[in-house]
C-alpha cells in the first residue's frame, strides 16, 4: 500500500471556518488518503466531471460518478510516497480553488508538481473537477 501524507491539507481545512463545500473536500481527500474511494460516490454529482492537464501518466477526461472514481482510484495506484502542500485556497460562490505543491514518487520516478485544482459545487456536491499541473521529474 502507498503511503500519503495529507496531513497539512487536512490542517488546512481544520483551521478553516466551518463551510459545507470545504468540509466535502476535506472528506474526499481523507478517502483518497486512507484508499477508501468506495464513500466518494456520497460528495459526487452522478454526472461529476474529471479532468487532468499537465500530467501525462495521469492526463484524461471522465464522466459519471462511477468512471470518475474508477480513474481516481487507477491514479492514485499509480504514485506512492505522495505528499500534497495546500499553498492557497480560493473559494468564491460554487467554487472552490486550490494552488497544491506536491512530492512523490511515479513509476519508481521522484517528481514535483504544482497544481491548480477547481472544484466546482452543485449543492453540496462536487459537480466538475479540472486539475491543471506542472510537472518535474527529479
Amino acid at each position: 500500500m502507498s503511503t500519503r501524507n495529507f496531513r497539512a491539507i487536512e490542517a488546512t481545512f481544520r483551521e478553516s471556518p466551518a463551510i459545507a463545500k470545504q468540509q466535502v473536500l476535506a472528506s474526499v481527500l481523507n478517502a483518497i488518503a486512507s484508499n477508501t474511494l468506495s464513500t466518494l460516490p456520497q460528495h459526487f454529482t452522478e454526472d461529476i466531471e474529471l479532468h487532468i492537464h499537465g500530467f501525462p501518466e495521469l492526463d484524461g477526461a471522465w464522466h459519471g460518478c462511477d468512471a470518475v472514481v474508477k480513474a481516481l482510484a487507477n491514479n492514485f495506484g499509480k504514485v506512492t510516497d505522495q505528499v500534497p502542500q495546500i499553498e492557497t485556497v480560493i473559494e468564491q460562490g460554487d467554487n472552490i480553488a486550490m494552488l497544491i505543491n506536491e512530492t512523490g514518487i511515479l513509476n519508481q520516478r521522484k517528481y514535483n508538481v504544482r497544481v491548480t485544482v477547481w472544484f466546482t459545487f452543485e449543492g453540496s456536491r462536487i459537480e466538475r473537477v479540472e486539475e491543471f499541473a506542472h510537472l518535474v521529474f527529479c
